[in-house]
Order: structure tokens, then sequence, then C-alpha cells
């Protein structure tokens, strides 16, 4: 069984942005970016499968430190372009390797929220 998650992907974050077509987008949205207001970010709300994240991880951009998060329920898979973890939302023990990981790579303290509905 391939049970589906939800998930944030902004499109900025991605090589090939067309993988989008494949996805199930559930809710999209824009704003401008804090640093350069004349360029926009598209963040989108999804419904994928988990074998469909494995698939997308080589599209995140190498460059930049982007990651994209899933959740079903409360457990929450975290992916870099060549990295994946699982923590459980409500045990921050579980994210120490992640967010560590993420300051590595240039991700700053406050982006590593890895926020759910």
């Amino acid at each position: 069984m391939n049970e589906k998650y939800r998930g944030i992907i902004i499109r900025e974050s991605l090589s090939n942005p067309s993988i989008l077509e494949d996805i199930k987008i559930v809710s999209e949205h824009t704003e401008p970016d804090q640093d350069n207001p004349n360029e926009i970010w598209h963040t989108y709300t999804v419904e994928i499968s988990r074998d469909m994240i494995k698939e997308l991880q080589p599209y995140l951009k190498q460059e930049g430190g982007w990651y994209m998060h899933f959740w079903k329920g409360r457990d929450v898979v975290v992916v870099f372009r060549d990295k994946m973890f699982e923590i459980n939302y409500d045990d921050k023990s579980t994210w120490e390797e992640v967010v560590n990981y993420g300051l590595s790579m240039g991700v700053p303290k406050e982006q590593l929220d890895f926020l759910i509905d």
C-alpha cells in the first residue's frame, strides 16, 4: 500500500519544475522574496505517494540548501537532494540530526520548522 502524504514544495527549489505536472496540488501560495521583492516564491501544498517523494529528490537544486517535507499524521519525511530523514513531529529529539544537517547546508535555523497541518 502506498499511502498519501501531504507536503510543501517551493517551485524555486526545483531544478526542473515541470515535475509538478505529475503531482496533485492541493493549494498554491505566492509571495515576494523578503530579500528581493522582484522575485516571487511559489509554494505548493501537495498530496503525494511515498514513491513519488523519492522520485522528487533528484529534482531539488543542489545549491542553496533546499529541502521539502511531507507528513502523514505526525510522521514527517524531510528530503534534501542527497539525504532523507524521518522524524516524529511531536518528539523534538528526532529532529536533531535533520536540523544539524540543514544548518550544515546553510539553511537558517528558523526555516527548519517543518510545519504540518
